[in-house]
């Protein structure tokens, strides 16, 4: 399940998906904000979201003949309020690697994404070092076959 946010945390941009009969379709925020209607107990805060598939949408970003957003195709625009639970969000890389590799079973001894399980039930631990780290252990991987001599393992 992808990251719930507060509607503070959404910007125009973010990517949402919406689960519809066991499929996603998947949309990009195009406004967060107030929303006015007609009737009164329809205004309120909405995510203004512009759909993948044109198709899923019923406007382009126009309601009530006032523009909140654009949308490339005139039916790929929708209005979810912020109060819904319809919508779900982009996850963090780290949260992505903890939702889908973390052992659900040992939830107490996961105090950071580096605890996790391959498809194989194995249990290992994941470093994120970025650019700086791998140079770091290519230097020194390359230091040792040097000293091991052509022909080691690490060659």
């Amino acid at each position: 399940m992808a990251a719930e946010r507060p509607a503070g945390d959404v910007a125009v941009g973010t990517r949402v998906a919406l689960v519809t009969g066991g499929s996603y379709q998947r949309g990009t925020v195009r406004y967060v904000g107030h929303v006015e209607a007609e009737n009164p107990s329809k205004s309120g805060m909405y995510y203004g979201v512009e759909w993948d598939d044109a198709s899923r949408g019923k406007h382009n970003g126009t309601f009530n003949n006032k523009e909140y957003f654009t949308c490339r195709a005139p039916t790929s625009g929708s209005f979810v309020k912020m109060t819904s639970k319809k919508l779900t969000f982009g996850s963090t890389v780290v949260d992505a690697i903890r939702e889908r590799y973390a052992d659900d079973r040992a939830s107490d001894e996961i105090a950071t994404p580096s605890n996790v399980v391959d498809s194989q039930g194995n249990r290992m631990t994941v470093k994120i070092i970025g650019k700086d780290g791998v140079a770091a252990v290519r230097t020194r991987k390359h230091g040792m076959a040097k000293e091991q001599g052509a022909g080691s393992p690490l060659t």
